[in-house]
């Protein structure tokens, strides 16, 4: 039996959580339908009220998934904002209201599109740029919060923007001097005003004035300071009561991803007496300083959170709020939840204001697909593993699926050898339909796991006897040796039993060469791209900067909550299955238009509270999710090993490059340890051609370039490329 529980995340939140859980029952069924029935609906089919794909704002469910007022970011829901010019975007509902959510303007670039609105189609201005960020450190960060500058440049890393940080316990007086060398400059933790001299105040505004972007968080200011000068500011008040971060002001550059209701309106905390965040409210000084989003306090706007200074042809923007750190339970899973991603699109938008839109980045994605669709599996169930009235193991069935969409699972396995439903067979069969290499799920699936010794790390299958007593080092060590024996490949990937996560989790999947984890929900890191716990300032205690990555999981084959320990959780199933197909269509299709990733998972058993015959019921909505994902050309052929294994490659190339009008875009990549196949570099301007002499085969994908061949580890590789559409 197989059960997910998040106790764990109301405890640490101090609020309701969702569960994402699985027990299989093991009663006998009917034989699986071809088509599940539809659920009810409350509407007639000729009702006018009646739509197949949602597209109004009326408090009613007009395509009856279960959902009231969410539309979908799809072509029935296509829009043209205030300024048409600068493109399409997606309606959505807010305060019952259809809203087009349309960004801004944007630099001018050469892309055969209006960037800027002024009505003329690549106009761009002569311009040299060096894009490039800078974390400008005051001295005292490196005593009150050094993991702040780690977890800023673990977001810049996840983002693919070129990025430069001082050594710790370095002065930044050094810093100012070398600040044009730049087009971004960041400053993490809090800012104390009464630190920056005049000096460093006028090198801050010649930067800006000369196009520069500085972002500022959390400015401290006393009156008279000149960081009120600065960030075009009268005062700042730091406040505990915030409940939420609205991006309801002008539509700046920097949070011009910012394109759907949950990235415009995001709580902070859902209860600030006991689980207080901490905000800073400001009062603009001037008309050059404007209001990009609003800090909300009981439903009504209590002053600005996030503002911008127009300073010559750049920018200073100060941020109330760091963007990554909330204390909300807006979902665990299955939802669209991009509050932690908020900080790397503000900063990826900030660096090509501050390029003048001729930035130069690492794509997330292997390839130039937008992104990747992660679907995993934990086969921790007998119908996973074993034959019986529902057909063939339910893992094959699902593996079976997934090659007739080109798309390839992560099965997780569970080698539960004691309780006789391990079934090497199936391991076989998987790998025979392309799903090999597969994950490891331990081998007993115990609800102890996080609070069992950690063992010896000589585990064996010879040697261990979980029926006496189980260990950290035998569930991950025997699982990794018996799945090795039969498919001949050592797992990389993890995931632990009930997402219940030991306090030496990751020294020992590291010390036993595993690469990629995920043993998190967006519930409890409000990520999307994977996490690198050892670069991250998050967690420490937890992650052990062990060198590993984690994909917090978005979507699940469950809905429900987890109440003083009292689970009541609801299985996928025909009468919800329209529901489900709506919430992880929506959830990979709003993070496309991000670029990040999303991390499914459908457990290849028929459920909790159901008959055998749901199993059905989960292939049908994996087939229409897997049909919406596929059409939005999302990538679902990588498993959690292969992205694990190209992030690790990816955080090693350090890419530097520079534009000129004259001669365009001329710069090189570094590998670092690991050779890196399909690195995509997404340019600001479209494409018309690429050089790199050592590279091997190129692919010009408008504003990306894939470099199909691998990269030796270790080389240096220069480029240059000419902007302009082929």
């Amino acid at each position: 039996m197989a059960l997910l529980s998040r106790g764990r995340a109301a405890a640490l939140l101090g609020v309701v959580a969702v569960s994402a859980s699985c027990t299989v029952n093991p009663g006998a069924g009917a034989t699986p339908a071809t088509t599940p029935p539809a659920a009810p609906c409350a509407l007639a089919a000729d009702s006018p009220d009646r739509e197949d794909v949602e597209t109004r704002c009326d408090g009613i469910d007009n395509d009856c998934d279960g959902l009231v007022d969410v539309l979908m970011p799809v072509d029935a829901n296509a829009c043209v904002g205030a300024a048409p010019a600068c493109g399409s975007a997606h309606a959505a509902c807010q305060g019952g209201a259809r809203v087009c959510m349309a960004p801004g303007p944007a630099p001018e670039v050469l892309d055969g599109v209006d960037n800027d609105c002024n009505g003329a189609i690549d106009d761009v201005a002569a311009v040299d740029t060096h894009p490039r960020a800078l974390l400008l450190v005051p001295n005292y960060i490196w005593d009150d919060g050094p993991e702040e500058v780690d977890t800023i440049a673990s977001v810049l890393e996840q983002w693919g923007v070129p990025y430069d940080r001082p050594a710790p316990r370095t002065d930044w007086s050094g810093a100012f001097a070398g600040l044009s060398s730049y087009a971004l400059v960041v400053v993490p933790g809090y800012l104390l005003g009464s630190v920056i001299d005049d000096a460093q105040r006028s090198a801050l505004e010649a930067f800006a004035t000369g196009g520069g972007v500085v972002v500022l968080t959390k400015p401290v200011v006393d009156a008279g300071t000149n960081l009120l000068a600065i960030a075009g500011i009268t005062r700042s008040e730091r406040r505990l009561d915030i409940d939420a971060l609205a991006f309801d002001g002008a539509l700046a550059v920097a949070a011009r991803a910012f394109d759907s209701p949950e990235e415009r309106s995001v709580p902070l905390s859902n209860d600030q007496a006991k689980n207080p965040v901490e905000g800073y409210v400001m009062e603009p000084s001037s008309a050059s300083t404007t209001v990009v989003a609003h800090a909300i306090v009981r439903g009504a706007p209590a002053g600005a959170m996030v503002t911008r200074r127009q300073v010559g042809q750049g920018a200073v923007y100060a941020l109330g709020h760091d963007l990554h750190t909330f204390g909300h339970y807006r979902c665990y899973v299955n939802c669209f939840e991009p509050s932690g991603d908020l900080i790397g699109l503000f900063l990826r938008e900030a660096m090509r204001e501050g390029a003048r839109g001729h930035l130069v980045l690492k794509h997330p994605a292997p390839g130039p697909d937008d992104s990747v669709m992660l679907l995993t599996h934990d086969v921790d169930a007998p119908d996973a593993q074993k034959n019986g009235t529902w057909g063939e193991p339910g893992a094959q069935q699902v593996a079976e699926l997934e090659r007739a969409h080109g798309a390839r699972g992560t099965f997780l396995i569970t080698t539960d050898y004691v309780s006789g439903y391990y079934t090497p067979d199936t391991l076989h069969s998987l790998c025979d339909l392309g799903m090999c290499p597969l994950g490891a799920h331990s081998v007993r699936h115990a609800d102890t796991f996080s609070k069992q010794p950690q063992g010896t790390c000589q585990e064996t299958y010879a040697t261990y006897v979980p029926e006496r007593a189980t260990s950290l080092c035998g569930e991950i060590r025997v699982s990794s040796e018996l799945i090795e024996k039969e498919t001949g490949a050592k797992p990389i990937a993890w995931r632990s039993p009930y997402l219940y996560v030991h306090p030496s989790l990751y020294d020992v999947l590291e010390s036993e060469g595993f690469v990629a984890d995920s043993s998190f929900a967006v519930g409890d890191y409000k990520f999307n791209l994977p996490i690198s716990l050892a670069r991250t300032g998050l967690s420490r205690d937890t992650f052990h900067q062990r060198a590993l990555y984690t994909f917090p999981i978005a979507i699940e084959d469950g809905l429900g909550t987890v109440v003083e320990g009292v689970d009541t959780r609801v299985e996928m199933q025909a009468n919800n299955a329209a529901k489900f197909i709506s919430l992880w269509s929506y959830a990979v299709l709003r993070n496309a238009d991000n670029f990040a990733f999303t991390t499914a998972l459908l457990h290849p058993s028929y459920g909790r509270g159901v008959g055998p015959d749901n199993l059905k019921n989960k292939l049908h909505v994996a087939d229409k999710f897997l049909e919406a994902t596929t059409k939005r050309g999302v990538r679902t052929n990588l498993t959690m090993g292969d992205l694990g294994a190209f992030w690790r490659a990816r955080e090693g190339v350090q890419l530097d490059a520079t534009y000129t009008a004259a001669g365009g875009y001329a710069g090189s990549l570094k590998t670092g340890a690991f050779a890196v196949t399909d690195l995509t570099l997404e340019f600001g301007d479209a494409l018309k051609s690429f050089t790199c002499a050592s590279c091997g085969a190129t692919e010009i994908h408008g504003r990306r370039v894939t470099l199909r061949a691998a990269l030796a580890p270790n080389t240096t590789f220069a480029f240059t490329a000419a902007p302009g559409r082929p």
